[in-house]
């Protein structure tokens, strides 16, 4: 078992119906159609939408270590890490989520021009530390 997760704008469902999804369904880089397109080309069929390696949302989530997740505003992905975020905690998993305003995917490794992804990029450093001082 990993001593911590840090997960930037997971896949962590597979609804393409969520509130982020349709509010982004035209966001750039990442909108709806080229999820729909990453799940055809990526899953051997619909059965697999199911699998709690890729539908994380339904998957047994206890006794996962602690849990730092990073999204962006402007991503279709937002909803379904806020909800993954909220299922590991009523999982009693240690987790700390937050949303980044006004960024899009991809915003993560911007730091030297994005002041929220420099802020990101802290915050996973910081719970990556914290846990290899254990």
């Amino acid at each position: 078992m990993p001593l911590a997760i840090v997960s930037v704008y997971p896949i962590a469902g597979t609804d393409t119906t969520t509130a982020s999804y349709v509010e982004n369904a035209n966001a750039k880089p990442l909108d709806r159609a080229m999820m729909s397109w990453f799940f055809q080309n990526y899953l051997n069929g619909a059965q697999d939408r199911a699998d709690p390696r890729v539908n994380l949302v339904d998957a047994d989530l206890k006794d996962l270590p602690p849990t730092t997740i990073i999204n962006a505003q402007i991503d279709p992905l937002r909803s379904e890490g806020e909800s993954l975020a909220a299922k590991l905690r009523v999982a009693g998993v240690d987790v700390q989520q937050k949303t980044y305003a006004a960024v899009t995917h991809e915003f993560f490794g911007m730091g030297a021009l994005i002041g929220e992804a420099m802020a990101a990029q802290e915050m996973a450093a910081a719970a990556l530390t914290k846990a290899f001082e254990k």
